[in-house]
C-alpha cells in the first residue's frame, strides 16, 4: 500500500435499532503502524438524552441549520 492509502481515513456508520433508544456511533478507522485498523470512537448519546436536553427539539432551542441538520442548544 502507498502512504497516501495509509493516511486516508474511511467512516464506518453502525445505525440505530430502535428510535427510542437510539444511539449513533461514527468509528474513524485509521491504519496503526503495523497495518491494523483501529477505531477513533465518538461518544454515544441516546435519544432520551438529546430530547431531555433540548425539551423535545423545541424550536425555542433551536439555533439554526447545520450541514447535517437542525443545530439545538
Amino acid at each position: 500500500s502507498t502512504k497516501e492509502e495509509e493516511k486516508r481515513e474511511s467512516t464506518a456508520y453502525r445505525p440505530c435499532s430502535s428510535m427510542n433508544s437510539c444511539s449513533v456511533s461514527f468509528d474513524t478507522i485509521l491504519p496503526n503502524k503495523e497495518g491494523e485498523e483501529t477505531g477513533q470512537g465518538l461518544p454515544l448519546i441516546d435519544l432520551g438524552t438529546v430530547r431531555d436536553a433540548t425539551s423535545n427539539f423545541s424550536n425555542e432551542n433551536k439555533l439554526g441549520e447545520g450541514g447535517f441538520g437542525p443545530v439545538y442548544r
